[in-house]
C-alpha cells in the first residue's frame, strides 16, 4: 500500500451454494408419509393398556412433509483487512467478516391452528382454536424460508519465531442472528426437529444457537536459551501454552408445555414466558433473585444452582404468546488453559529422544454447559418457576488432566 511492502490491504467476497440439504428430508418425507406409511399421535392419553387402540381421529393425521417450492440455500460472504508488518517479526491485522445467508432450510408447524386477532394485533388462541386443515394434526413442514446475518471485526497480531519466542494473538467480535430459531447452515436438516417459532404466522428473530460475542485465543513457544555452560541437562527446553477465552451461548426460556396452543399440543417446549417489567435481562444472572413463589429474594444467581433468575419471567394468560425474546439469556463462559513443557536431547547426529509434560486445564476451571431453560410447567394458570429452572447439570471439559510422554527420533 506505501510501497515498502509492510501494509496490505485484501478485500474478497463470494457466494456459496448448498445443493445437498434435500437428500434425507426427500426420503424421510417420502417414507414417512402415506402411502408408505403413517403417522398416529394421542396428546393425553389414558392408562397403556393392551391391545392398544388409537381413537380415529388420531389415526393417520400427523404428517411429514416438504415444500414443494424450496429454494436452494445460499451464503454471500465478504471480507475486508488490513494487515501491517510492524518491528520484531510482528504483523497487525484488523479485518471484517460478514455473511449473509438466504433461503436457508427450516421446519415449523405446517398446520397451525387459527388464532383470534383482537383489536390492538393482539394474536390469541382460544382452547378450540381450528387448525388451518381440520382433516390433518401436526404437520412438521421443512421450508427454505430462513436467513442469517453475521458481522464481525477481526483483530489479530502475530509474532513469527525469533529470539526463541513466537506467540498469536486473535480476538473476535461477533454477532449472528437468523429470522427463524432453527435455521440451518449445514444444509441437510435430518431428524424432525424440537424447536419451532411459537409464533408461527411471524418470524422469530434472535441469536443463532451457536452465536459467540467474543472469543479471544492466544498461543506461544518459548524456547528457553541455552546455558552458557553448554550443560546438556539445562538446554534443550521448550514451553509452550494455548489459551482460549469465550463468552455463552444463548438460551431461550420456555414453557415446557403448550400454552398458546398455536402449533398444537406435540410441539413441547415451544411457548415463552412474559419478562417482568421493568426487568433488565443482560442482569439476570448478575447479584441476586429478585424472590417469587417459591424461590427466596435474595438468592444469588449465576452459579451452577441458578445460573439465571426466574423470577424475571411471568406465564402470559392462557392462550397468549409470550414476550420474552429468543436468546434473552446468556450461558456461562468458557475458559481454558494448556500447557506444555519439552525437552529435547540429541543422541548423536540424527536421533533425538523428547520428553514431553502437557497439562490441560491447568487451573483446573469448571466449564459449565447450559442452564435448564425450562421456567415454567404450563399446566396451570398460576404456578411457581420450575425447581430446575436455571439449574446446570453438566459440565463442557474435562478436569485438569497431565500427560506425560517420550519420543525416540532416529
Amino acid at each position: 500500500m506505501r510501497g515498502d511492502g509492510r501494509t496490505a490491504i485484501r478485500g474478497g467476497t463470494g457466494v456459496l451454494y448448498d445443493i445437498g440439504w434435500m437428500n434425507s428430508n426427500f426420503i424421510e418425507d417420502a417414507t414417512g408419509g402415506p402411502p408408505f406409511s403413517t403417522q398416529s399421535r394421542v396428546n393425553n392419553a389414558p392408562t397403556l393398556a393392551f391391545p392398544l387402540v388409537f381413537p380415529p381421529e388420531g389415526v393417520g393425521t400427523t404428517l411429514r412433509t416438504l415444500d414443494w417450492n424450496a429454494e436452494q440455500p445460499y451464503l454471500v460472504e465478504y471480507t475486508l483487512s488490513l494487515d501491517q508488518e510492524l518491528p520484531g517479526n510482528i504483523a497487525l491485522a484488523v479485518a471484517y467478516a460478514g455473511s449473509k445467508g438466504y433461503q436457508l432450510p427450516t421446519m415449523e408447524e405446517g398446520n397451525p391452528r387459527v388464532p383470534t386477532i383482537l383489536a390492538d394485533g393482539t394474536y390469541f388462541w382460544p382452547e378450540d382454536a381450528p387448525r388451518v386443515n381440520p382433516a390433518w394434526a401436526d404437520v412438521l413442514w421443512k421450508s427454505s424460508n430462513s436467513e442469517t446475518t453475521y458481522n464481525s471485526l477481526q483483530l489479530s497480531l502475530m509474532k513469527r519465531m525469533s529470539h526463541g519466542v513466537q506467540f498469536q494473538s486473535a480476538y473476535t467480535l461477533a454477532k449472528m442472528t437468523s429470522n427463524n430459531i432453527n435455521a440451518q447452515l449445514n444444509g441437510d436438516q435430518g431428524g424432525s426437529g424440537a424447536a419451532f417459532k411459537p409464533n408461527p404466522y411471524e418470524d422469530d428473530p434472535g441469536p443463532v444457537q451457536w452465536d459467540v460475542r467474543h472469543l479471544w485465543s492466544f498461543n506461544a513457544i518459548y524456547n528457553l536459551p541455552d546455558p552458557s555452560s553448554g550443560n546438556a541437562w539445562l538446554s534443550g527446553w521448550q514451553v509452550s501454552t494455548i489459551v482460549t477465552l469465550k463468552s455463552g451461548f444463548p438460551v431461550t426460556p420456555d414453557v415446557n408445555i403448550p400454552w398458546t396452543n398455536a402449533n398444537g399440543l406435540a410441539r413441547t417446549g415451544v411457548d415463552r414466558p412474559n419478562v417482568v417489567p421493568g426487568v433488565n435481562l443482560a442482569d439476570i444472572t448478575k447479584g441476586v433473585s429478585r424472590g417469587c413463589d417459591g424461590l427466596e429474594a435474595g438468592t444469588p444467581v449465576g452459579t451452577p444452582d441458578l445460573w439465571y433468575d426466574p423470577c424475571a419471567f411471568t406465564k402470559p394468560a392462557k392462550g397468549f404468546e409470550g414476550d420474552a425474546p429468543r436468546g434473552s439469556i446468556r450461558g456461562p463462559g468458557f475458559a481454558s488453559v494448556n500447557l506444555s513443557v519439552v525437552k529435547n536431547i540429541t543422541v548423536g547426529d540424527s536421533r533425538r529422544l523428547q520428553f514431553r509434560a502437557e497439562v490441560f486445564n491447568v487451573f483446573n476451571r469448571a466449564n459449565f454447559a447450559l442452564p435448564d431453560n425450562g421456567v415454567f410447567q404450563g399446566r396451570t394458570e398460576i404456578e411457581a418457576p420450575l425447581s430446575n429452572a436455571g439449574r446446570i447439570f453438566a459440565l463442557v471439559t474435562e478436569p485438569r488432566q497431565l500427560q506425560v510422554s517420550a519420543r525416540f527420533t532416529f
